[in-house]
């Protein structure tokens, strides 16, 4: 049993005072014209900086693709939290014979498993968090392949989506979506076309685990 996982978030609405509150300057400049604008520049990226923080995010989406079956949106975390229990059995013995299941995402050590165990904790889900924090261990691949850990070079990071039209697995004239602007209809067609391509990306590669 293989489940290809990707979510999509954005920022937890109630949270965004707190975060633009906590806002320091880094740089080096002294100047406090230099630095006003350099915070203003800061702030106006709220967006894109909460919604990819694991504490900050709120998940909008969970997309997974199980096997060879057609990519689903899943009815938030509790049939998440079922499917992983289908997937720890299928994971022991099943007619006598231990089989090797993998949850395989796209970042996901550093990304999809985090904001699914904080989003989890604070809507007091009921997941099997240390089972999903054992599955965000660097370069482990027992349970979960993380792709864009095991495949990054030293060259610097690919998005999937580059990554798929170098391997011909996606349209070269395909377009990037905009998250904070796309409407939900969008949003759930991205979601799906990334599990499929992240199976597809497995599958190229799986010989190599």
């Amino acid at each position: 049993m293989n489940i290809y996982l990707d979510i999509e978030t954005e920022p937890k609405a109630e949270l965004i005072d707190l975060w633009k509150s906590n806002l320091k300057y880094t740089g080096v400049a002294k100047d406090p014209e230099k630095i006003k604008v350099a915070l203003e520049k800061k702030e106006a990226g709220y967006w894109k900086a909460m919604a990819t923080d694991p504490d900050y995010a709120k998940i909008k989406l969970i997309a997974v693709k199980v096997n060879d079956e057609p990519a689903k949106i899943l009815a938030g975390l509790s049939e998440f939290s079922d499917l992983l229990l289908e997937f720890e059995k299928a994971n022991c013995i099943k007619d006598g014979v231990h089989e090797k299941c993998k949850i395989i995402t796209f970042n996901g050590k550093a990304f999809d498993l985090p904001v699914i165990i904080r989003n989890g904790i604070r809507e007091k889900a009921g997941l099997p968090y240390k089972y999903l924090q054992s599955m965000t261990k660097k370069w482990s691949t027992d349970i979960h392949i993380d792709l864009m850990e095991q495949l990054s070079e030293t060259k610097g990071w690919k998005s999937l989506d580059i990554l798929s039209k170098i391997y011909g697995l996606g349209d070269m004239e395909h377009k990037e979506i905009d998250f904070e602007n796309c409407t939900m209809e969008e949003l759930t067609a991205h979601a799906l076309e990334d599990v499929e391509t992240t199976a597809k990306y497995y599958k190229l590669f799986e010989r190599l685990f």
